[in-house]
């Protein structure tokens, strides 16, 4: 069984619910349950996570990448005759030589090069018969060849809606650290090597942790400066008191067709409207003028879905 990791967690708490099945939503909602072909039995029997697999570069493209996937489920079966599905989250790995070429990048390329090897990780699990796990960002291998999800191209596999990024600064600097994904961390360990000696390396790991920790602070409120300017409407919905944006949201209201138009057509970067907005920071005042001023006249308010494919109703 696998000890605790950031891997099993994020798969506990993004695909597997408290009672430990697949989430309902993954087989149930209308949207976010991408294709259907993971249904209840996901929740059954044993798993394996594929947590890490790379090659160097000078042997890729030769399918040793594939064969070391195949030989590592094939020898899991084995060893447990129960394992049912195979878990993988495709990303970008920053390590090595891949880390290596993010010398003197800017943060926008750098992010760019993550997407791009990113894509490729994706690419590859779907060859080997991963397929998405409804709009979800893992993958499952059903080990029984009968499986629904045998049957299905990698062309017809869902690809959840894309989120426009807050761009960085064309020249931010270079840093040391690569970039994590969301749905992932980094765990730094305590200054006390193997031996329970005091480790000087990893004293020092833990001094820059905290330097990477107040510069994220920093690259944190710099995309909120970023998504004010860009989005003043959700930034207000989610910064003001209920009483201001209820004031802000009428007055532009009564500048006339255009003003009104912007606010329906409004979204930020993640595809929410004022009323995804409102509901989510607790203006109710907001929302209940937004449904009965704006709504009754513009139901894509109320039906339209945001990046996570949820809408406000």
């Amino acid at each position: 069984m696998e000890y605790p990791s950031t891997e099993t967690m994020n798969l506990a708490l993004n695909i597997i619910d408290r009672h430990g099945r697949l989430k309902r939503e993954y087989t149930n909602h209308p949207a976010r349950r991408g294709l259907g072909i993971w249904q209840d039995e996901l929740s059954e029997g044993d798993f394996l996570i594929i947590e890490t697999a790379t090659v160097l570069k000078k042997a890729r493209r030769q399918g040793i990448g594939r064969q070391l996937v195949m030989d590592m489920i094939q020898k899991a079966t084995k060893l447990d005759t129960n394992v049912r599905f195979v878990f993988a989250y495709p990303s970008c790995l920053h390590m090595a030589e891949d880390l290596q070429e993010r010398t003197g990048k800017t943060k926008k390329e750098r992010f760019g090069m993550a997407d791009a090897r990113t894509a490729l990780a994706i690419r590859f699990f779907r060859q080997l018969g991963f397929h998405r796990i409804g709009i979800s960002h893992w993958f499952a291998l059903s080990i029984d060849i009968n499986h629904l999800s045998r049957t299905i191209s990698i062309a017809d596999d869902p690809e959840p809606p894309e989120v426009e990024p807050i761009l960085y600064d064309e020249h931010d600097s270079d840093d040391p650290q690569p970039e994590v994904p969301e749905a992932r961390s980094v765990v730094i360990g305590e200054p006390l090597g193997t031996d329970r000696d005091f480790n000087y390396n990893e004293a020092k790991s833990s001094r820059q942790e905290v330097a990477d920790h107040l510069q994220e602070k920093v690259n944190r409120r710099r995309a909120r400066s970023e998504y004010a300017q860009l989005y003043p409407i959700h930034h207000a919905l989610q910064s003001l008191p209920d009483s201001q944006c209820i004031a802000m949201l009428k007055e532009r209201a009564l500048k006339g067709d255009e003003s009104q138009g912007s606010l329906i057509e409004s979204k930020d970067c993640y595809k929410n409207n004022i009323l995804h907005i409102a509901a989510c920071n607790f203006k109710p005042v907001c929302v209940e003028w937004i449904l009965k001023s704006i709504a009754v006249n513009h139901p894509d308010l109320k039906n339209g879905r945001k990046y996570s494919w949820v809408h406000p109703s």
